[in-house]
């Protein structure tokens, strides 16, 4: 039975997603649905899956309904398999500069993710010294305020200020004075 199947508790089978699977019969069904509900069951067979249950007996003690679905797990490991042979880093635009200055990387991994095109799922898998090494190929290509910012532990917020770091107050901005300087004043009387 795949994820989605239904049966009565004669072991009818009701419903099927996919359909036209395997042809089930009641014993089967019943089988099924009659694991235990309380966590999920590992199958392990030639294809392996995780399988949940859920039942909801009737209120009267008729019939009730229960619900099988696994999760099959080859496509899973396959994709959490899949090994990171070459990382390509594109170049950087000033594009990139303008969004990390306005806040749009929460950190250097996701400027990263974007200069890769990677998830960063995938690049915390980096193994070192690989991830030594992407990393400085990455920092050497990054324009110096990039860098500096990487360098201070401070990544620009939303506002464009950069972030105080944890053990730093965020000051405020000074006012400007109303008034001209001296130096400037009677330039614009005259």
């Amino acid at each position: 039975m795949r994820s989605g199947d239904t049966s009565t508790i004669l072991g009818d089978l009701l419903g099927q997603d996919p359909t036209g699977r395997l042809p089930l019969s009641r014993a089967d069904v019943a089988r099924l649905v009659s694991g235990d509900v309380s966590r999920w069951a590992l199958r392990a067979s030639q294809d392996p899956a995780l399988v949940s249950r859920c039942r909801k007996p009737a209120p009267n003690g008729g019939a009730g309904v229960a619900l099988v679905g696994a999760r099959h797990l080859g496509p899973v490991v396959e994709r959490l398999g899949k090994t990171v042979d070459v990382i390509h880093l594109k170049p950087v635009l000033f594009d990139h500069t303008l969004r990390w200055q306005q806040g749009e990387f929460s950190s250097s991994l996701a400027l990263l993710a974007a200069l890769t095109g990677e998830r960063e799922t995938t690049l915390r898998l980096l193994r070192y010294p690989d991830a030594d090494r992407v990393l400085a190929t990455m920092f050497d290509m990054l324009p110096a305020a990039i860098q500096a910012d990487i360098n201070t532990g401070q990544i620009p917020r939303g506002e464009g200020r950069p972030a105080a770091r944890p053990d730093e107050a965020i000051e405020p901005a000074p006012v400007e004075s109303e008034e001209p300087e001296e130096s400037l004043r009677g330039i614009d009387d005259a």
